[in-house]
């Protein structure tokens, strides 16, 4: 039943694509409307006048049918009132220049109302009261042919390959990827196909649509599918070495009165503390209450779970609604309800209540960000994070605080992706400042401290130290384009692992528009592999990349890195070229 529904949506995501792309050829005007019954052309294939305006535009300019024509000239006054029966007419010459002095009495008045100060005019500060002549501003001049042709090529450097193909808006990318690691006598090579799209423009279309979908092979000849191989990783589960994911696939309605847009198909929600995707339905509204800019958003659908199976019993769906109580803050309320049957014997239902704000303050520049959530009416988490800038002395501070005050349990999947690696995760506390500091448009400092404490027993993945660093950057010296980078570190690792001191570093040039090439080392006394389920501890890392554009539709990067920790050493190369259109 999941399967058939799973099926049926992305079916409806792929139709309603393709109605999105025939909506927006439509209202280019690629579709044209058929032809009247009768054999005669519709009416708006009729050809009408146009004139262009300076944007390029074609505005009508032939009268409707409708519409009223001018009225008749008004007959000169005295030409038949006011005479009476049996009185004579007066003399044509007379009545001519009664008529003239009339119409030069009436000039005269106008003149002298027009002479005559407005209200407003009058300078009393100054005594004046003579009214300055109001300045006159010469009509803008009309574009010629040439210029119009000028704008429209200009014009085209903006577009895309897709808007340059389809002659409507489609924009999207293309990233080919390939990996191969080795070390500990074993290798592992992959490849991947990523894919974005998006069709229609929100600005000029009523509907619009988009979708990503990701491909990827491991090219090894002989895939045991064991934990104990060095690179065992979640596709290796999988008896196929073929594996394809569509990650999102859904079409929006817009310019529907107070709606932002209308979301239907398979979708991400970033906007919510936890990262959703699901097959279902959103709907943004528009700002409400002026400038309180209110603003409501509905959601909800089945969860997808990329690597486990959904049921047409899991259900994700919630509510947000956010605002600004005042001019320099906006404030965020998010709730979620997610059903997830596990293994059809056990289902969870959680909810998850979320409240965020952001405030800006002009005078001094400071940033601050904080959110708290509540899972199933149990504080789970808080975080905040303040932001203090000066650009006038190139100076930036800023200190961040993550506190986890539950033992992470098993709950929906929506909520805790990592249950089956870190097994229950214990209550910590970690705190971060940093402080940068320019000189010059040469010389820049930073330093920071890291600090991070338990509440509970300590285990893999869920570690207690103190981290130092200081980095001094060189930027454009000896020449232009060069950049140094020297970092000296400690980690403090309490009882669990030892104090040391390190240091890294980074040089990196440009040799033009088109190439980089970075070439540098770095030191983490953990680095964790939570897809591997894999920890590592004091790895040294050494690595040179390169990036070149050849257009700037086209990007290749390349990247060897070699890791060397207490128990094993590794080889990555990673290629990978990107194409915009």
């Amino acid at each position: 039943m999941a399967t058939s529904i799973r099926s049926l949506a992305v079916a409806f995501c792929f139709g309603v694509l393709m109605a999105t792309a025939n909506c927006a050829l439509a209202e280019e005007g690629a579709l044209l409307p058929p032809p009247a019954p009768d054999g005669t052309p519709a009416e708006s294939d009729q050809p009408k006048p146009a004139a262009e305006t300076e944007e390029g535009e074609t505005v009508p300019t032939a009268v409707a049918a409708d519409e009223p024509t001018a009225a008749p000239a008004e007959a000169p006054a005295g030409a038949g009132e006011g005479a009476q029966e049996g009185e004579p007419l007066g003399d044509p010459k007379d009545e001519r220049a009664k008529a003239e002095d009339q119409d030069k009495d009436e000039d005269d008045g106008e003149k002298e109302k027009e002479a005559a100060p407005r209200e407003g005019d009058v300078k009393g500060a100054e005594g004046k009261e003579e009214a300055e002549p109001e300045p006159v501003v010469p009509p803008a001049p009309e574009p010629t042919p040439e210029q119009l042709e000028q704008r429209r090529k200009r014009a085209e450097d903006f577009k895309s390959l897709g808007e340059r193909f389809f002659d409507f808006p489609v924009t999207g990318s293309t990233t080919t990827r390939y990996r191969i690691r080795s070390g500990e006598g074993a290798k592992d090579q992959d490849i991947y196909q990523l894919v974005t799209m998006d069709v229609g423009d929100k600005q000029v279309h009523r509907a619009t649509g988009h979708f990503d979908l990701r491909f990827s092979a491991d090219l090894d000849s002989r895939r045991t599918g064991i934990n104990s191989d060095v690179f065992y990783n979640v596709l290796d589960t999988y008896s196929s070495a073929l594996d394809l994911r569509l990650y999102s696939c859904y079409a929006d309605i817009h310019r529907v009165q107070g709606i932002e847009f209308i979301r239907a198909g398979r979708q991400f929600m970033f906007e919510t503390p936890e990262i959703l995707q699901f097959d279902g339905l959103r709907l943004d509204t528009e700002g409400f209450f002026g400038k309180y800019d209110v603003r409501f958003s509905f959601y909800g659908g089945i969860p997808v779970h990329q690597f486990a199976p959904s049921t047409s019993e899991d259900v994700v769906a919630g509510l947000a609604a956010e605002g600004r109580p005042w001019e320099t803050a906006r404030m965020r309320l998010d709730w979620t309800h997610a059903a997830d049957d596990i293994n059809r014997h056990r289902a969870h239902h959680n909810d998850l209540l979320a409240l965020s704000l952001w405030q800006t303050f002009r005078n001094p520049n400071i940033h601050i960000y904080g959110r708290a959530t509540a899972l199933d009416d149990e504080i789970r988490d808080a975080t905040a994070r303040v932001v203090y800038s000066k650009p006038e002395w190139r100076l930036q501070v800023s200190g961040s605080y993550q506190g986890w005050f539950q033992q992470l349990r098993r709950t929906s999947n929506e909520f805790d992706y990592f249950f089956d690696t870190l097994q229950g995760q214990e209550p910590y506390h970690r705190g971060t400042i940093i402080v940068s500091k320019g000189w010059n448009d040469h010389f820049w400092m930073e330093g920071g401290a890291t600090a991070r404490r338990l509440t509970g027993e300590e285990s893999q993945f869920n570690r207690e130290f103190d981290r130092y660093h200081v980095t001094f950057q060189i930027r454009d010296l000896p020449v232009k384009g060069l950049t140094f980078s020297l970092t000296g570190m400690r980690y403090d690792g309490h009882e669990h692992a030892p104090s040391t001191a390190q240091a890294g570093g980074d040089i990196t040039y440009q040799w033009n528009k088109e190439n980089r090439t970075s070439v540098g080392t770095d030191y983490s006394l953990y680095k964790f592999d939570f897809f591997a389920v894999n920890e590592r501890d004091e790895v040294r890392g050494y690595y040179i990349k390169h990036r070149w554009r050849p257009t700037k539709w086209a990007r290749l990067d390349a990247k060897y890195e070699f890791e060397e920790s207490r128990t094993d050493n590794f080889h990555t190369f990673t290629a990978s070229f990107r194409f915009d259109f």
